[in-house]
This record gives structure tokens, sequence and C-alpha cells, in this order.
């Protein structure tokens, strides 16, 4: 998170605007033992996002966890998004920025 602190403020501190990204939740099963977990990195990013940035967490787009929108028809495999979940990450970006 370090670096991503430090890029924010070297954009910051120029003018520019931050906003960070977190993508819906992947499968479990890609998730190392004894590794950082998702939400352990989904809290760093919120973290620094409360200082100096703006967050579009989309966490939980399609659901409370992967299966909901796995049964969407959200992911193509365990990790990237269907064409229909691509155009719900992609609105839901929009509806953040336009707001």
């Amino acid at each position: 998170m370090t670096y991503l602190t430090t890029i924010a403020h070297r954009i910051t501190s120029d003018g520019g605007t931050v906003v960070l990204g977190i993508q819906p939740m992947p499968s479990p099963a890609l998730q190392p033992p004894g590794e950082p977990s998702w939400d352990d990195y989904r809290a760093a990013v919120l973290a620094l996002g409360n200082q100096h940035c703006q967050v579009i967490d989309q966490s939980h787009l399609w659901g409370s966890d992967y299966s909901v929108g796995e049964a969407a028809g959200k992911y193509a495999d365990p990790i990237h998004p269907s064409d229909a979940g691509a155009r719900d990450i992609a609105d839901s970006i929009w509806d953040a920025l336009t707001r």
C-alpha cells in the first residue's frame, strides 16, 4: 500500500484527482493460504480512500459473496467478469463518476 499512497500523493500534489476502484470479489478458492486476503486488500484501499481519494467499491456489486455473482452469470471464470458482468462494472463506474 505504500506505493499506492505515494502515487496518490504525487497525483494530488500536482492538482490531480485520484479515483481507486475495487472490483467485485473473486472466488475464495483463489486465495493462497497465509497471504493477505482480498478483504485485507479491500480494507487497505478503503483506508487510503478515506484519506486521499474517492474509492468506487464494487465489492458487493452482485451480492454478498462470490457465489451470488457466479450464479447470476456475472463471472466468465473465478476472477474475470462475463460480458454482462463487465457491463455492470462499467455502468457502476460511470454512475459513481457522474453523480
